[in-house]
């Protein structure tokens, strides 16, 4: 079994007779740098002269176990906690990052923010909105670093910075002589 391209990472498996005559491999992810993705599975059987055959092949994909994401935003959403829940990776995570951008202007305000890990399987990172100057749609996409250096995608979800509501603005007390004006903002 393999799951890079150039074979650097197969493992031989021997399989195990069952009573009804079936074959069993448990596969271990760990023999293979805890690789997610496409696995390339090869089955060969030796006879009891020595004599090895090709006896087909099929392949499986290991998906990256996705978390459970969460933005909640303070009362003057000036900062917005990101939880990630379910966190965990074969091999281990070194550290977790998160990615905050706003839908306007595309990526030109992303910032990694580094996520801490405040239980078993939950991290937690606090975007400050100020340093991103948008308001509107954001995204929030969460990264494992895993302890073979990996950087594996774990989900992503999306928030809103509301800007403020003006019901009106007015200008009074004109006085043309001065050249001053009043102006009277009022905030919903």
């Amino acid at each position: 079994m393999w799951s890079k391209e150039d074979h650097s990472n197969i493992h031989w498996y021997n399989a195990i007779g069952q009573e009804n005559g079936d074959y069993l491999v448990n596969g271990n992810i760990a023999n293979h740098q805890y690789r997610y993705g496409k696995y390339f599975i090869d089955v060969y059987a030796t006879t009891n002269t020595g004599i090895q055959k090709y006896l087909g092949g099929t392949t499986v994909q290991i998906n990256v176990p996705k978390a459970q994401i969460e933005v909640s935003g303070n009362s003057d959403e000036s900062q917005f906690k990101i939880l990630a829940q379910d966190v965990g990776i074969d091999g281990g995570i070194k550290n977790v990052q998160v990615a905050i951008w706003s839908k306007l202007n595309g990526q030109d305000d992303l910032i990694w923010y580094t996520a801490s890990n405040i239980a078993d399987g939950v991290w937690s990172a606090n975007a400050v909105i100020e340093k991103h100057k948008t308001v509107g749609l954001y995204y929030a996409d969460v990264y494992a670093i895993s302890n073979a250096g990996d950087t594996v995608y774990l989900g992503g979800t999306t928030f809103n910075v509301n800007g403020i509501d003006m019901e009106s603005v007015q200008i009074s007390s004109i006085n043309k002589n001065e050249g001053r004006r009043g102006i009277n903002v009022s905030a919903g």
